[in-house]
């Protein structure tokens, strides 16, 4: 996190620190002293991130592991849905017993896959950027 916003804040903050003391020595040491403050400041922030985590990351089962459920629930819809029905009605067709296996919504399952990856705004993320056309 202060890899990504430190950079941004820097160049403001040195502008301002020239226009309050022109003298370049003075200068020099308030920005470096700027620049440690906001370092500390943005590190108590990722700190205090930390230790909110710990306390999720310390709940019950079912608050800790539910995008891993979510993630297995997913996997195994695709895994069905791709490999496992397919082979049921295949082998049931070649052996004489068609089977017709029900066929779920897939739109639905991959709107959960592609939020849980964080797949869902990148084209969103690429537009502001400007990166694509």
């Amino acid at each position: 996190m202060i890899a990504s916003i430190l950079p941004a804040i820097l160049p403001t903050v040195g502008k301002l620190v020239d226009k309050i003391f022109p003298d370049e020595e003075a200068n020099k040491r308030e920005k470096l002293k700027i620049e440690q403050e906001l370092l500390k400041q943005l590190q108590s922030v990722d700190l205090a991130q930390i230790d909110v985590n710990k306390v999720k990351a310390a709940g019950n089962a079912l608050q800790r592991s539910w995008r891993p459920t979510i993630g297995w629930v997913c996997a195994l819809a695709f895994a069905y849905h791709f490999l496992v029905q397919p082979m049921i009605v295949f082998i049931a067709s070649i052996s004489g017993h068609p089977i017709p296996l029900p066929d779920f919504d897939m739109s639905a399952l991959m709107s959960v896959t592609m939020g849980l990856l964080g797949l869902g705004g990148l084209r969103t993320f690429e537009k502001m950027k400007g990166i694509s056309k």
